[in-house]
C-alpha cells in the first residue's frame, strides 16, 4: 500500500519523508482507528483516508516539526474514525409527523431506556434531534453543534430546556416524583 501513496509524491526527499512516516506511524493509526470502530474494515478505512488526507496536505504536513508531526498523524486518524463512526452508527430522526397520534405509555414490557427514547421522539424536532444526539447516540455538545451547524451555547442551552421538558413529562406521567 504504500508503493501506492509514494506514487502521488512528486518530490524524492517529500516520498522518503512520507516512507518514514508511514513505517512510524501506520500501526498506531490502525490500532487508534480499531479502538474507536471496533471493527477492522472500518479501521483499515479510516487509516487509508486518513493518508490520503495527509497526502493531500502534505506540502502543509512536510512543515511540522518532527516532534508535533505524529500528534497530528494520530488526530487527522481519529477525526477520520469518527466521522466514520456517525456515518456508520446515525440513525435519523423519525419525522415529526410520526409520532403525533401516538400515546408513549410505560408498562412492565418496555425498558427504561426504550421509554425514555420514545418519550424524546416525541419532543418537539428543535429538541428532539439534539437529545437523541446527546443521550442516546452519546455524541458530544461540540460534535452535536458541527453536525447541526450550530453554536455550542446554543446546543447546551436546548439540551437543559429539552431535559427539563423530559423532567416535566415523566413527573406528570408519575415515573419520578414531583418534588424531584
Amino acid at each position: 500500500m504504500i508503493a501506492f501513496y509514494a506514487k502521488t509524491i512528486n518530490n524524492i526527499d517529500d516520498k522518503e519523508q512520507f516512507q518514514n512516516l508511514y513505517n512510524k506511524y501506520n500501526k498506531n493509526m490502525l490500532a487508534v482507528a480499531n479502538y474507536i470502530l471496533k471493527s477492522n474494515a472500518l479501521a483499515e478505512e479510516a487509516v487509508q483516508q486518513s493518508w490520503l488526507n495527509i497526502i493531500n496536505n502534505f506540502d502543509k504536513v512536510s512543515k511540522i516539526p518532527q516532534d508535533s508531526v505524529g500528534g497530528y498523524i494520530i488526530t487527522t486518524v481519529k477525526n477520520v474514525s469518527y466521522n466514520i463512526y456517525k456515518k456508520e452508527h446515525f440513525c435519523e430522526p423519525l419525522e415529526e409527523s410520526f409520532l403525533e397520534n401516538k400515546a408513549v405509555t410505560y408498562n412492565e414490557d418496555t425498558s427504561q431506556f426504550e421509554y425514555l427514547v420514545e418519550i424524546i421522539r416525541a419532543l418537539p424536532l428543535k429538541y428532539r434531534q439534539i437529545l437523541e444526539l446527546k443521550f442516546v447516540m452519546e455524541w458530544k455538545n461540540e460534535d452535536i453543534a458541527k453536525y447541526l451547524n450550530m453554536n455550542v451555547s446554543t446546543v447546551s442551552t436546548r439540551i437543559q430546556r429539552g431535559r427539563n421538558l423530559l423532567i416535566n413529562i415523566l413527573k406528570e406521567e408519575g415515573i419520578i416524583n414531583k418534588k424531584d
